[in-house]
């Protein structure tokens, strides 16, 4: 999360992911979705999806300069032909399109952006794929800054890109808000106890299970995290209420780190540091964070951030 905004900015490229192998086509606009768009997403959609079978699916990358990026039109595409992925980045030949390596004789790709640029807070994922009734449901979760977390000040054009198969399916599409608590594959994963008691002293860790060097705030890293309980409710904790100071510290793969040690309270009144707070009661509570890597120049002189996120569920007893 070192701030590259100039860096980044001079270059004006950034990897992103994507795929392809296409033909002929018609302009795409976002396909029909079940819920709000990604651009101004204020709460969760609620749509509910039937039980069905998860979809295994890889995430694919496709090197893209930040003025492509930020000239698709903000939502959920599904990509069949090769002609459709060039008419998605407006290009008139297949010179002016980024490459997409996967075969769409065999495939098709769901491709989501937010829009517009933003800072590391700013983010877009398709987290889950679920089949049930000959319809593949797709979810897109997006975040975005919520202005009480610290962010990474480079800039980026958020976008994922997920490759599916032809196998007659029609393909829906179900826009979510925020992500959700935890995603299972998530290289970075909180290292904590399934229970404390009411009061007692939790060490909040955190471990790199993945092959990149991730990064956390050494001073305030309680500020960077966001806390629930099992109602979705939000609360502030007193750790996590006084952030002016950003120490960014590498997290290296296989490490794990105590970020920090709280006492299992929530902060009621907050004066740029608690002036009040309480003990939590009994229940279940949800921590829920993201880390970024540094970024890095690609072979064709891109720029990417990789980034994780994590969350836990532990009990107060």
């Amino acid at each position: 999360m070192q701030r590259t905004a100039a860096l980044l900015l001079s270059l004006g490229l950034l990897a992103v992911g994507l795929a392809g192998c296409l033909e002929s086509g018609t302009p795409r606009t976002p396909i029909p979705r079940s819920g709000p768009g990604v651009d101004g997403d204020e709460a969760n959609n609620t749509t509910t999806i039937p039980n069905g079978t998860a979809v295994p699916h890889r995430h694919v990358q496709v090197n893209a300069t930040l003025e492509d990026l930020e000239k698709v039109r903000g939502g959920t595409y599904v990509i069949t032909t090769f002609g459709e992925w060039r008419d998605l980045w407006g290009a008139g030949d297949e010179e002016r399109a980024p490459e997409a390596p996967i075969d769409f004789s065999k495939e098709r790709l769901v491709a989501a952006f937010v829009g517009h640029g933003g800072d590391s807070c700013l983010q877009i994922d398709i987290l889950n794929v679920t089949q049930a009734d000959n319809v593949t449901y797709v979810e897109v979760f997006t975040q975005r800054p919520s202005g009480t977390e610290i962010c990474a000040e480079y800039y980026h054009v958020p976008s994922d890109f997920v490759p599916l198969p032809r196998d007659g399916t029609r393909i829906e599409v179900v826009e979510r808000g925020e992500m959700p608590y935890a995603d299972p594959a998530s290289p970075i994963q909180f290292a904590m106890e399934p229970s404390y008691p009411q009061g007692g002293s939790i060490a909040v860790k955190v471990k790199n299970t993945g092959n990149e060097t991730y990064q956390y705030n050494e001073m305030y890293a309680a500020c960077d995290l966001k806390y629930f309980t099992d109602a979705g409710r939000q609360f502030k904790i007193p750790p996590g209420t006084h952030c002016d100071l950003v120490v960014m510290r590498p997290l290296p793969p296989g490490a794990t780190v105590t970020l920090f040690t709280w006492n299992a309270t929530e902060c009621t009144k907050d004066l740029w540091g608690c002036a009040e707070s309480k003990l939590l009661p009994p229940g279940t509570y949800h921590i829920r964070g993201i880390f970024t890597g540094e970024a890095r120049e690609g072979p064709r002189g891109e720029y990417g951030v990789p980034t994780a996120y994590a969350g836990t569920t532990f009990r107060i007893q």
